[in-house]
Parts: C-alpha cells; sequence; structure tokens
C-alpha cells in the first residue's frame, strides 16, 4: 500500500471535517471559555462574615484576606471605626465594603487592586499629615539619661540621631554614627565631645547606655540596628546632674528594648515580608513607609518638615505601577510632589 498516497488522503479529510462554519464556532468557544473564566476569578472575590459587635480593624483585615486586594490607610483612622454587625455570605467585594463602612467615619475608594480607606468630606482624623494633629514636636522627647525631658523644656545643648535616620545610616559601625553627630569628633575609637568643660585629665565623654553607665572603649560593640536614639550633651546645663563625670559631655544610647514603645514618633509599628513579596504594614511611621517604597522603585525621599506626622497600616505589593502606587498614598492622605526620581512629602 502506497503511504503517500493514504497520507495525502487523510490531510484531504481532516481540511474538510474542520470547514469554516466550524472554525468559527471553534473561536467562539475559545473566546467564551476566557471570558467565563475572566468572569469566575472576578466573582470569586466575595467575602463572607457573620459576626455581632466586629470591630473596625477586624472588618478591616478580613475583608483583605478574603479578597486578596492590598489596602492602606491611616492606622488612627480605622482604629476610631466603631464596633459593627455584619451579615456577609459571599458577598460581592463592592457590597461588603458598602456594609463596613456604612456606619464609619470613613469611605473606600478601589484602585487597581488595592483598597484605600479615607475620610469622608469634612471629618478630621488624626494619624495622617494632611489632618490636624494634636501633638507637638516640641513635646518630643530627649533622653538625658538617668531621665528625659522635652525638646520643649530642654535648655542644654545637645544634637540627637533618631531610629529613622540610623535605619537610613549604612553604616554597621557605632563610631562613624556618633561621629556624624554635630559637637563630637572621633579618632580611632576616642571620642570627643566638643564644648564640654572638662576638669579631668580624660577627654573620654560619660556614655549611658539605657541609664547605666557603659565604657566608652566599648561603643563600637553595639549593633547600631538595636538603637532607638542617641543624644550627645554638651554643655553644663545639660550635664549638670552628672557633676564631674559630665565634664566631658554626656552621650546617652537608648536601644529598641530598653526605651518605651511611645518614647519618640519614629515609628512603633512593624512591616512584615510575606512570603509571596508583599508587606504587611502595622501602624508603621511614614517615614518607614516611604522607606520601603525608595527601596523597591529606586527613588529618593525628601520631607519639607523633618518630622513629618502619619501612621500607616494595610498591605501592598511592589508590582504596582509607580504612578497608580503614588495616586493610592495621596489617596490615604499623604500630600506628595514628584520631580523625577525624587518625592517632596509635604503637610
Amino acid at each position: 500500500m502506497d503511504i503517500n498516497f493514504i497520507l495525502k488522503n487523510s490531510l484531504k479529510v481532516h481540511r474538510n471535517l474542520i470547514s469554516r462554519p466550524l472554525m468559527s464556532n471553534l473561536i467562539k468557544t475559545v473566546f467564551l471559555c476566557l471570558y467565563l473564566l475572566v468572569y469566575l476569578g472576578t466573582s470569586a472575590q466575595t467575602i463572607t462574615l457573620n459576626k455581632k459587635r466586629i470591630s473596625a480593624e477586624k472588618v478591616v483585615l478580613a475583608i483583605q484576606q478574603q479578597s486578596g486586594y492590598n489596602m492602606l490607610y491611616a492606622s488612627g483612622l480605622v482604629q476610631k471605626g466603631q464596633k459593627i454587625d455584619l451579615a456577609l455570605k459571599k458577598a460581592p467585594l463592592a457590597q461588603a465594603l458598602d456594609e463596613a463602612v456604612s456606619q464609619q467615619t470613613y469611605n473606600y475608594e478601589i484602585i487597581g487592586r488595592t483598597i484605600v480607606f479615607k475620610p469622608r468630606k469634612d471629618e478630621k482624623i488624626e494619624g495622617t499629615p494632611s489632618f490636624n494633629s494634636t501633638k507637638n514636636r516640641q513635646d518630643d522627647k530627649v533622653d538625658l539619661g538617668y531621665t528625659s525631658t522635652t525638646k520643649r523644656e530642654n535648655v542644654g545643648a545637645y544634637s540627637q540621631v533618631m531610629k529613622e535616620d540610623i535605619d537610613r545610616n549604612s553604616s554597621s559601625n557605632m563610631l562613624d554614627l556618633i561621629a556624624n553627630l554635630p559637637g563630637v569628633s572621633v579618632s580611632g575609637t576616642s571620642i570627643v565631645v566638643r564644648r564640654a568643660n572638662s576638669i579631668t585629665s580624660s577627654t573620654a565623654p560619660l556614655i549611658l547606655l539605657d541609664g547605666i553607665e557603659f565604657p566608652a572603649s566599648s561603643v563600637n560593640t553595639l549593633d547600631p540596628k538595636m538603637v532607638q536614639s542617641i543624644t550627645v550633651l554638651k554643655d553644663a546645663s545639660s550635664t549638670a546632674m552628672y557633676g564631674s563625670r559630665g565634664g566631658n559631655g554626656v552621650i546617652t544610647i537608648t536601644t529598641r528594648r530598653g526605651g518605651d514603645s511611645d518614647q519618640y514618633d519614629d515609628g512603633t509599628g512593624s512591616i512584615t515580608k510575606n512570603k509571596d513579596g508583599s508587606i504587611k504594614l502595622n501602624n508603621v511611621y511614614i517615614k518607614q513607609l516611604m522607606n520601603q517604597i525608595t527601596l523597591w522603585y529606586n527613588l529618593q525621599v525628601t520631607y519639607e518638615n523633618k518630622s513629618p506626622e502619619g501612621y500607616y497600616s494595610g498591605r501592598l505589593t511592589n508590582d504596582i505601577p509607580l504612578s497608580e502606587l503614588l495616586y493610592i498614598l495621596e489617596s490615604a492622605g499623604i500630600k506628595l510632589k514628584r520631580e523625577g526620581k525624587v518625592i517632596m512629602i509635604s503637610e
């Protein structure tokens, strides 16, 4: 039997079987299947939540987890939300959100795959830089070693570096950090505080670690990542309580373990990296949030106010287009302006 003859006739049969009407129907079927897949994927984003007197924070968390959407909001906005009753069973996302905010002082906006909660018109909520805050930066604490005061009350000469500045500094060396403080010079392992009036032959300042004397020669054994703040007290009015021991100046170092949680406005929250590459934001200070974003998108950030206000919570991923992410930040209450690779945060 001629094999070539069989193959040629077989191909003719197959061509006849796949006629033009059949091919047209096949294409329509493929498109219908694709449409159904998209539809089912969207419909799958339903919310089931049947609870009485559930807190606003738990409602927001449940919606985020069940929908898989990103989320961003000023922490104080949702923290002040009232408890509500919900009876949702496979409710569409929009319906669940409508019911979640119906009794609250905030509303929502869906931007791409990110849900942003924001104040309703004319509402003033603490926790964002664009709204009034009850805290004055002059009331920030200044660590004096055995005690503390505020910037407003302190009249002595001092310089200070805070946790967010330490986090931005790539140095893993404590002496390098201290050397960058105004009024301090470092040579090798020797530290000298300028403007100090020593009555002893030594030039080493008194160093207090969480209120306990610490040898100056061992400063470089400390891990900068564990430091909450470094304060240098320079003149007699600042060091008077230490007597002659403070004659060479005083350097107080507060660790993140030793300091109380609300000691400074530099972020008491946390950023958790999830297995899927997203990050969970838990009451994160605005500088921490912006630091993470600048790492993702290779940007620089500057602040009109060196001590901006605002704490944020939610979930974000680094696959959001930059222009969309900036809109999300603005919707959440962060006033910003972009010029090339630089983001300016204003208040």
